[in-house]
């Protein structure tokens, strides 16, 4: 599997988004926190996601109002957050215009 999905439970401020746009990634505990179903419940979580699997779990990394929720490209080593894909976009978007 090319991505791992990361939360840090630490930081979690309980808003409940997460699990709204991708319940199958992400639920509600007891705690008042957002866990990432099937991996154990830690500070800091992570799990491999497969590919048909990347855009939920990216939208929960997008709707993160504090951006404790990040995947990460194994092949690359690339961190996937909401600013980095905020400024891919913006890229993308420039060099469409572009001559």
């Amino acid at each position: 599997m090319r991505y791992t999905l990361y939360l840090d439970r630490v930081h979690c401020i309980g808003c409940a988004d997460c699990p709204k746009v991708c319940a199958k990634q992400f639920k509600m505990v007891d705690d008042g926190k957002a866990v990432i179903k099937g991996a154990p419940v830690e500070d800091l979580q992570s799990k491999k996601v497969p590919l048909k699997d990347f855009a939920c779990a990216m939208r929960g990394v997008r709707v993160c109002p504090v951006d404790v929720i990040w995947m990460v490209d194994t092949a690359s080593g690339k961190k996937l957050t909401k600013k980095s894909m905020i400024a891919h976009r913006i890229a993308s978007s420039i060099r469409r215009k572009l001559p």
